[in-house]
């Protein structure tokens, strides 16, 4: 997804980014959050606090400038205080998701974490790389909790103007990238189902939810898989519509990423407006608190 392994923006030669990275390595015995991640490379194995792959894990929550130069505009007009806020959220969601993949493996001193959710071959800027550790400090231990509860947070860059739950998110609509429009020729689409699918028609049956994301595809009396549809077709989000024009087959894409839980770009509009962290969060997950589990 893009979804939730987007890259960070700016071009930073790699002896930089090492540098900035080597910056946010935060020691555990200052977080005193118990554990410590396990990361397996191809250098070998190495071990991380939760602190700093929280940070990370935020940071890959972005896009780079390339992808969505939009965003960034947006990002630069953001007071510090504002910025701030906004890498509280996300970090907060990072640390609670790693909070819980730590509960579900029963408290092990060592979790094991897949490398490809992190941001280390991201590019970081030093303004960031500021922003985000002064939102590590701030919320050090602080997760999400829904009553004695700890859930997964699900994440995604830009809605199609509201989230499967139904959380309005209309300023998502003003980003560059919110319609993707490709083409294809009605010969190629059809084969492609043919060889994917085993059906090879026009005569499709759309289940929708309320925000008008893609539920369940009926071709020939055959449900199709939606997420394999999207990725056959590269579509950006499962908010699409799919139109027939003569011999091409037009795809109208709305959003980037799956639609559930936090949308990254309209989390960057809240703090804007000046929303705080727990603000931000409350907006896309309900009935929730934000509680300490370690640290100062």
């Amino acid at each position: 997804m893009l979804i939730i392994a987007c890259c960070i923006f700016f071009s930073i030669c790699e002896k930089s980014w090492k540098t900035e990275r080597e910056s946010i390595q935060i020691s555990e015995t200052i977080s005193g959050a118990g554990f410590q991640i396990k990361l397996r490379q191809q250098q070998g194995i190495l071990y991380s606090d939760p602190e700093t792959i929280a940070v990370e894990m935020a940071y890959a929550m972005l896009p780079t400038e390339k992808e969505n130069s939009c965003f960034w505009r947006d990002y630069g007009e953001l007071t510090q205080e504002q910025r701030v806020e906004f890498w509280k959220a996300l970090i907060i969601l990072s640390r609670t998701n790693l909070y819980k993949a730590w509960i579900d493996a029963e408290f092990p001193k060592k979790l094991e974490f897949p490398v490809d959710k992190l941001a280390i071959t991201k590019e970081i800027s030093g303004k960031e790389t500021k922003d985000a550790l002064s939102a590590q400090e701030k919320t050090q231990g602080i997760i999400v909790c829904f009553g004695t509860e700890v859930k997964y947070l699900p994440y995604f860059f830009l809605s199609a103007g509201e989230t499967r739950a139904g959380k309005i998110c209309k300023d998502d609509k003003e980003n560059d990238s919110y319609v993707t429009l490709e083409k294809k020729s009605k010969e190629e689409f059809l084969d492609e189902l043919q060889e994917n699918f085993a059906v090879s028609t026009m005569e499709f049956e759309w289940k929708r939810d309320d925000a008008m994301y893609v539920e369940e595809i009926e071709m020939q009396g055959m449900v199709l898989n939606v997420s394999e549809f999207q990725k056959i077709f590269q579509l950006p989000s499962p908010c699409f519509f799919v139109e027939e024009q003569g011999n091409q087959i037009l795809f109208t894409t709305k959003g980037i990423g799956h639609g559930y839980g936090m949308s990254v770009n309209y989390a960057l509009k809240l703090a804007k407006c000046g929303r705080s962290e727990e603000e931000i969060l409350q907006y896309f997950f309900e009935n929730i608190q934000l509680e300490r589990k370690y640290g100062v």
